[in-house]
């Protein structure tokens, strides 16, 4: 491949690469490139493994794309300010409150912050179940369901290069490694635990742990 590890590669084929046909019809043509990441050996080219991460597209009329911005509305900043930027992380713990009225069983859905970039651009969120009831005396909870973690908001952040193209500088994912839960002696909180990994490009770039409490009022 033309890129050397651990740099990602855009598929050998172009998608929809057609004539730009600008000045007639709806003005706009479309090219589109399925990028990769590539693990190969750079001595003899011998290919480990291909993972797909995402399209990139671009209107072939339009060379300034999105209204003539680039890199992501920081056109002053280098690549790399643009990646400190991007990674910029922050965290701070969670605490809520449930409440129970019935004697049956209820299960409250809670999505709560694990880490989050600086600037608001994206976050990574646990989404957890709070089961509990009230016992005909007072409310208590006895268990949590851990449903998933994710990633959302800006997770891809690209230059434009001579104008047209869109060459990706970060690419977000996240990696969840376990989950545990506590409940106090009293039945009266719940605490929830979750770590996992941000990686850009699928390259670790932290590690995080944190938690979150409900208490039963």
């Amino acid at each position: 491949m033309a890129c050397r590890k651990p740099k990602i590669c855009p598929a050998d084929q172009v998608v929809n690469d057609v004539p730009a046909i600008c000045s007639t019809g709806d003005g706009t043509s479309y090219i589109c490139i399925d990028w990769y990441w590539i693990d190969y050996n750079v001595n003899t080219g011998e290919i480990y493994s291909e993972t797909f991460l995402y399209s990139d597209c671009y209107n072939e009329c339009d060379p300034h794309g999105d209204g003539g911005t680039s890199n992501n509305g920081w056109p002053e900043q280098t690549d790399e300010e643009i990646i400190a930027d991007a990674t910029e992380t922050e965290t701070y713990s969670t605490t809520g409150s449930v409440s129970y009225s019935s004697t049956t069983e209820r299960k409250i859905r809670e999505t709560w912050c694990i880490v989050q970039n600086t600037h608001g651009m994206w976050m990574v969120n646990s989404t957890d179940d709070i089961v509990g009831h009230n016992n005909g005396t007072t409310a208590i909870v006895y268990r949590t369901d851990h449903i998933s973690s994710g990633i959302v908001g800006q997770t891809t952040f690209s230059r434009v290069v001579r104008g047209v193209h869109s060459v990706p500088i970060v690419w977000l994912s996240w990696t969840e490694s376990s989950n545990s839960s506590t409940i106090a002696d009293t039945y009266k909180s719940a605490t929830i635990t979750v770590s996992g990994t941000l990686k850009n490009f699928l390259v670790p770039i932290g590690t995080y742990t944190q938690s979150a409490t409900y208490n039963v009022h």
